[in-house]
């Protein structure tokens, strides 16, 4: 259990006796440049590359041409210069082909480190081409002479030919930038080219099942005069194929880090029991250290304004700017070192709250429905001997709230996600001698919260609703019917709460379950939650990542795995999911 700092206890308490007036607040719509960062640590990146290997196919076939040559070089009836002055060399024709080709590649010892404005990859892989069971073939094919001397060549042979395991050296910088394209800002990672080196020779060549060494022994003891060096070529195309290979790693890799960091951009709308919330969340900038990786998101909240709350005079929600923890230090209560840390500011937050509020998503007018009884039995139910004279039998009545404040969340408490809601007046009215009359008036304060689990069998993030009557506090303002009832009134208005509460609420109390995606086997292993800052006013989630049993890559579409329904919301849309559950009734009149 959390205790409230001091800092935040102080920020409450200004809160409730200070007017709407003397509120520092962000204005309506404020955009957050600073309102959710995501992290990740050295040991974050440690943990990434281990996915690396995992995109590298085992069996890369070799290139064609249309024919289905993987190398195709033909000559005929060439004459070189003289040798000696006066010898001829005449290859009247020549054909040097290779197909069945193909590559393995294996990445060993990957390794991403942070460092000052870049990351620094590196890598050992191992790299053959073709093997001894499944060769590729060789086909070489010569009639030349030496005009001259009348000496002629003619050799006509098919080869099988492999090579050894080649050990590789990578090395490659990888470059972080925000940028700005035609649907918002976004994460853009940057492999200019893939460095490597190898110790390849003719030593690593294998060719079998042909006498086809003795047109390579040939061609290479007259230097070479037809132009062509098989030998070279066989090389030159393993050559030309590692690298080829290697530098297809790069979209897989730039991918790869791009899609760690872009679960955290969010665009949507929010349906918040009919009150639609517009969050939009992406990335501002990025800072690469020795340190680890930060990127820092911008966001705001969007949603039409109600005249039920205008009168109010509050036009934004509370600022209490803060200030992030550095890069890989975690709170205390989090296991260190951490991999990867997502901080999400109350402010930005609580900017998320009031824009639901502004919208009315609080304000009711509850009148009795088919399944729903609101009718003056519910007054009885609170006090026979005030209201059984005055209602013998049910009348109507209607159910207005007034919220007088917005809602405020706090990391800090004894849930990992905390919500006060204050000054929310609740009138009661009946029909009373042929008119509606306002019978009660009351003042409400509650407080709720959510508390996360994360299994790491399933992948699966449950999310705890902690909220019944007894976190609802009630006080009478106005009760001129009945006033001497007024304290009976009181300790009986839990039972109304909960008479209503389950029926009125119903889902919206129920614990939410959600797959946390993964990709080729990789994913979060551990998640835990604690207020970070040091003021402790950012929800912080920390997590190891890694291999994992479990395959959420479908998500929560048809291939998901989702237990308890499905959520698509992504964590600020799932912040903002609490508060709204105090009045959120399913069955109402909106004013």
């Amino acid at each position: 259990m959390r205790s409230c700092s001091l800092f935040v206890a102080l920020l409450l308490v200004a809160s409730l006796l200070f007017p709407a007036t003397s509120r520092a607040e962000w204005p309506s719509g404020q955009t957050f440049t600073d309102g959710a960062t995501l992290d990740v640590t050295p040991e974050g990146f440690d943990a990434l590359s281990d996915a690396i290997p995992t995109l590298v196919p085992s069996y890369i076939s070799l290139p064609t041409d249309t024919y289905g040559y993987n190398v195709y070089e033909a000559d005929y009836g060439t004459c070189c210069d003289p040798i000696f002055g006066w010898i001829c060399w005449t290859c009247w024709e020549y054909v040097f082909a290779i197909w069945n080709g193909w590559a393995s590649i294996q990445l060993d010892d990957v390794t991403l480190q942070p460092e000052d404005g870049f990351l620094a990859l590196s890598a050992n892989a191992t790299i053959a081409l073709n093997r001894s069971w499944d060769p590729m073939k060789v086909y070489g094919y010569v009639e030349a002479g030496i005009n001259d001397l009348g000496i002629s060549l003619s050799i006509d042979q098919q080869c099988d030919a492999w090579t050894d395991a080649i050990a590789v050296g990578l090395s490659a910088s990888v470059y972080l930038e925000v940028r700005t394209g035609p649907d918002g800002r976004y994460l853009d990672v940057t492999i200019p080219r893939m460095n490597w080196d190898t110790d390849l020779g003719g030593d690593d060549l294998h060719l079998d099942d042909c006498f086809l060494g003795e047109l390579i022994d040939f061609i290479q003891g007259v230097g070479g005069v037809f132009g062509f060096d098989p030998i070279g070529e066989i090389i030159g195309l393993l050559e030309d194929q590692i690298d080829a290979q290697i530098q297809s790693l790069i979209p897989d890799i730039e991918g790869l880090i791009e899609d760690a960091f872009a679960q955290a951009r969010v665009e949507e709308s929010v349906d918040i029991a009919g009150t639609v919330l517009d969050i939009a969340l992406q990335p501002y900038d990025i800072q690469v250290t020795p340190s680890g990786a930060r990127l820092a998101m911008s966001g705001s909240f969007a949603a039409e304004p109600h005249p039920c709350v205008a009168d109010y005079g509050i036009t934004g929600s509370l600022e209490t700017a803060g200030t992030l923890q550095p890069i890989g230090v975690a709170p205390a209560g989090v296991t260190a070192p951490h991999h990867i840390g997502a901080m999400v500011s109350d402010d930005f937050v609580n900017s998320g709250l009031f824009a639901a509020w502004n919208a009315g998503l609080l304000c009711y007018d509850l009148q009795e429905t088919e399944t729903l009884p609101i009718n003056t039995a519910l007054l009885t139910l609170l006090s026979r001997d005030a209201y059984g004279e005055l209602f013998p039998s049910a009348a109507p009545m209607i159910i207005s709230t007034s919220p007088h404040l917005p809602p405020e969340a706090f990391p800090t408490g004894s849930h990992d996600f905390n919500v006060e809601i204050r000054d929310m007046g609740l009138d009661i009215y009946a029909e009373l001698d042929y008119r509606m009359a306002r019978m009660l008036g009351n003042e409400l304060e509650a407080d709720a919260g959510l508390d996360f689990d994360f299994d790491t069998t399933t992948g699966e993030l449950t999310i705890d609703v902690t909220f019944d009557a007894d976190d609802i506090r009630n006080a009478i303002t106005y009760n001129e019917i009945a006033p001497a009832y007024t304290d009976q009134l009181e300790d009986a208005f839990g039972s109304l709460l909960e008479t209503l509460l389950t029926p009125l609420l119903g889902d919206l109390l129920t614990d939410i379950t959600f797959p946390v995606p993964s990709f080729v086997g990789f994913g979060v292993q551990d998640l835990e939650y604690a207020a970070t800052g040091p003021q402790e006013d950012f929800f912080g989630l920390f997590g190891l990542v890694g291999t994992v049993g479990y395959d959420n890559s479908g998500g929560c579409g048809e291939s998901g795995s989702c237990e308890g329904g499905c959520s698509t919301t992504t964590a600020p849309g799932l912040l903002l999911l609490l508060p709204p559950a105090l009045f959120a009734f399913l069955r109402r009149r909106r004013r």
